[in-house]
């Protein structure tokens, strides 16, 4: 989120509920963000049947948690092969240089 003037207000249903926020995300994001929030919040309600809505919140929120970190973990590692396989290119296409 950028610019201020960029912002406008939307409302989005999670659990049921509205919630009006500002935001400069477009329609698709929204939309892809509040089925999946949705659909975790019924698949952690099915898993822990008669759990308080706060707890099912939380557990619904560290799932989600979850598979953020394990995500920038795999972007991280494939970050660093590209540049370790990139790095062994150059030296190799340096090496080529040098010997030519």
């Amino acid at each position: 989120m950028s610019d201020d003037a960029a912002y406008r207000s939307v409302t989005l249903t999670i659990a049921g509920q509205p919630l009006s926020l500002r935001t400069d995300a477009d329609e698709a994001t929204l939309d892809a963000m509040s089925t999946l929030v949705n659909d975790r919040l019924k698949q952690v309600q099915e898993a822990a049947k008669g759990a308080a809505p706060q707890r099912v919140l939380i557990l619904a929120v560290l799932t989600l948690a979850e598979e953020l970190v394990k995500e920038r973990n795999a972007h991280a590692a494939a970050l660093a092969a590209i540049r370790d396989e990139a790095a062994r290119a150059i030296a190799h296409l340096d090496e080529a240089l040098a010997d030519g």
